[in-house]
């Protein structure tokens, strides 16, 4: 019996001992490193990295646990932001943002199930070319028993190809958005040419607040004028908007009416012709109704501002349908020109 036990001691010391030599000589740290060239703007990467309902859309992990589930706490995108999961595969834990600059999004990492631990996750861009290279990075201090275990476990090896496979669906996702026209004000706008053309026009100075109903009635005033001197407009009614002073809330607008140049309005009683002349322009393709109109021509400031550009001087709607052609609001068309140069 007693040289049993004295067997059972040997082998349990020269486990424990075993044990004791892996734990030295096992890894201290796991560094878990792979990276993917996007054709994006470093902007655009960095703003779906740092965004947990993006990350929702790309996570390669759920892919391995689709009874996972999840949630967002904090203002997404910012830095105290944090996105919790648990699933019967991937266990649960959270994920919060501990700080956001111009070439890094940085994570603390803390699983609670079905072990507790934490780590450190950094993603990490550099502008390259026309193109961003984005690195994932995963990285955690072991203790001792960890250090011990992962002599047995390619933990980097388990993980590279889940890794790359999440690169790979954010890389998909964000150069599919890049691909897309930017958008200003909500919508398109790009450079042109407004064209020299004659009209017929009537010139005032009106409260903002009036916009709307002097329009109706000076274009029903001009549509007359141009029957009664049987000349038919060569296009869609316009507004020329000289003058935009918000303190005073007033504006010089002209509307007009575009006509032939060979047109004889000399017995035509209200209006006066108005010239344009071919002008380098910002043209967008507004949609809908005029209550966000308003943000719309903030986009054109925001273009400006983008392309180096500078006011020409006018500012000019075309209306395309109308509220006199259309009555549902939602299929109005406005073309909107900023002269410009």
């Amino acid at each position: 019996m007693k040289k049993a036990l004295k067997i059972i001691g040997i082998i349990v010391g020269v486990l424990l001992l075993g044990f004791i030599v892996l734990g030295l000589v096992g890894p201290k740290t796991v560094w878990i490193e792979r990276s993917i060239a996007i054709k994006a703007p470093k902007e655009m990467v960095q703003a779906e990295v740092s965004s947990w309902n993006s990350f929702a859309t790309w996570n390669p992990f759920d892919d391995e646990d689709s009874a996972s589930t999840h949630s967002v706490e904090g203002t997404d995108g910012q830095v105290g932001s944090k996105f919790i999961w648990d699933g019967p595969v991937t266990g649960s834990g959270t994920q919060t943002i501990t700080g956001i600059n111009d070439s890094m999004v940085s994570i603390k990492l803390v699983f609670t199930a079905p072990m507790e631990n934490e780590a450190d996750v950094y993603y990490k861009y550099a502008a390259k070319g026309d193109s961003t290279i984005l690195k994932w990075i995963y990285a955690d201090t072991l203790g001792f028993m960890e250090s011990a275990m992962m002599n047995f476990f390619d933990l980097a090896g388990m993980l590279n190809p889940t890794y790359d496979k999440g690169l790979a669906s954010v890389k998909t996702i964000i150069e599919a958005k890049a691909a897309l026209p930017k958008l200003y004000g909500g919508f398109e706008i790009h450079e042109t040419t407004f064209p020299a053309q004659r009209y017929l026009a009537i010139t005032d100075s009106i409260h903002m607040d009036s916009i709307m109903s002097h329009h109706n009635k000076t274009f029903a005033v001009l549509g007359a004028e141009l029957g009664k001197a049987k000349i038919q407009p060569t296009g869609n009614p316009i507004a020329v908007y000289f003058t935009w002073d918000m303190v005073n809330k007033t504006t010089k607008v002209a509307d007009a009416m575009p006509i032939d140049s060979a047109a004889n309005i000399s017995k035509i009683k209200k209006g006066k012709e108005w010239k344009s002349e071919a002008s380098k322009a910002l043209k967008m393709v507004y949609t809908g109704d005029y209550a966000k109109m308003g943000d719309a021509h903030k986009g054109f400031y925001q273009y400006m501002a983008e392309n180096k550009l500078t006011m020409g001087g006018l500012v000019i709607e075309e209306y395309v349908v109308n509220p006199m052609m259309e009555k549902d609001s939602s299929k109005w068309v406005t073309n909107i020109f900023y002269l410009v140069k």
